[in-house]
Formats: C-alpha cells, sequence, structure tokens
C-alpha cells in the first residue's frame, strides 16, 4: 500500500497493524510481529501504530505486543487505542503503556473519563457507529485541543453522498459547536514522543 501510493496526487500516512491477527483464535493468513513493523516506522509517512486493541495482551505483559507499543513509542509514533468497554482501572494500563487515543466511546461519560485521564477522544462518525451527536457536548474551550474526528469504517456510498470528516464537521455546527478558539497546531505523533 505505501509502494502503491507513493506517485498518487495525494497524501497518504499509515499507521502499523497492531494485531493480525486480531485474536490468537483467528486466522488471517499471516502473523505479523514486532519484528515484522520495525522497518516500516523509518519511513516519514507511516505515523504510528493503530488501534491496540487487544487489552488482554496489554494488561498480560504479552511480550510480543508490549515489543511492538515499546518500538512505536522509543520512535516518538503515535499509538491509537481500541478501549471499547474497558473500565478506568483498564484504561489507566493502556495509559501506563502508552496508548493515549481511544475512538470507541459511545457515551459521553465514557468521553469525559477518557479526557480526565488525558487521553485523545477520536470523535467518531462511521457508516455504522455514529458517535458524534453523543460525544460533542463534553467539548468545550478546556479540552477541545485533546478531541479529533474520525470516520471508523464508513462505506464508499456515504463518503461519496455525505463526505468523510468534512461531514462531523457539518453535524458539530448543526448541533450548535460555536467556534472555538485558535490554538497552534502540532501533530499528535511530536506531541507523543519520549523526550
Amino acid at each position: 500500500m505505501i509502494e502503491q501510493s507513493d506517485q498518487l496526487p495525494f497524501d497518504f500516512y499509515f499507521m502499523m497493524p497492531s494485531c493480525v491477527p486480531a485474536t490468537e483464535f483467528e486466522h488471517s493468513g499471516a502473523v505479523l510481529r514486532s519484528e515484522d513493523l520495525i522497518s516500516f516506522y523509518q519511513n516519514p509517512r507511516v505515523l504510528g501504530l493503530a488501534e491496540v486493541m487487544n487489552f488482554p495482551a496489554v494488561s498480560h505483559t504479552d511480550e510480543d505486543t508490549l515489543q511492538k507499543i515499546y518500538d512505536a513509542n522509543r520512535l516518538g509514533k503515535s499509538i491509537d487505542g481500541h478501549a471499547a468497554g474497558l473500565s478506568e482501572q483498564q484504561l489507566d494500563v493502556y495509559l501506563s503503556a502508552g496508548i493515549k487515543t481511544d475512538h470507541e466511546c459511545t457515551t459521553a461519560e465514557e468521553a469525559k473519563v477518557r479526557l480526565r485521564k488525558g487521553m485523545y477522544l477520536m470523535i467518531r462518525e462511521g457508516t455504522v457507529a455514529k458517535d458524534l451527536i453523543n460525544l460533542i457536548p463534553v467539548i468545550n474551550e478546556q479540552n477541545f485541543r485533546r478531541c479529533l474526528f474520525v470516520t471508523d469504517d464508513r462505506h464508499l456510498d456515504d463518503i461519496v453522498s455525505e463526505g468523510s470528516i468534512d461531514n462531523n464537521v457539518r453535524l458539530s455546527i448543526k448541533t450548535g459547536v460555536r467556534q472555538l478558539p485558535p490554538f497552534k497546531w502540532r501533530p499528535l505523533m511530536q506531541q507523543n514522543a519520549l523526550v
């Protein structure tokens, strides 16, 4: 995918898959281990490690999962979480591993917990999971820098008819989000870099 996108007139960025297969009970035709991912981090279009959804592997200190997280952290790359249904204590485990984002919030209370703990709140509006309306009320002048729009599993026909992130912006405006103060933007990967 990286090679195929090299010559296209569009900027493509990638996150390395964290779980292939998604669980040890699945058969995906391949297994990606930490050593398979490390060389990709040298490419400037690879921003980090995607959707660490195998919480049991993190919490039970699976060696290869922790190596993937360690490598991304060491190289100053972003690490995206997938924290569906996790308790506050389980979120603490994620945070201690260096996972700072989540796109699985479905309620304002879940969003508040993540923001209170210092996570970045990814406000999702996909084809099936439509969480923006529930989460938008949480955004305010104190936390908006830790909130971002995402589209998870958005079907092409929805993108053609409704748009992508631009749809999230329109929905936010419709719900009454007012203009927030300007701020100096820094890429997420710089904010997560270990010093």
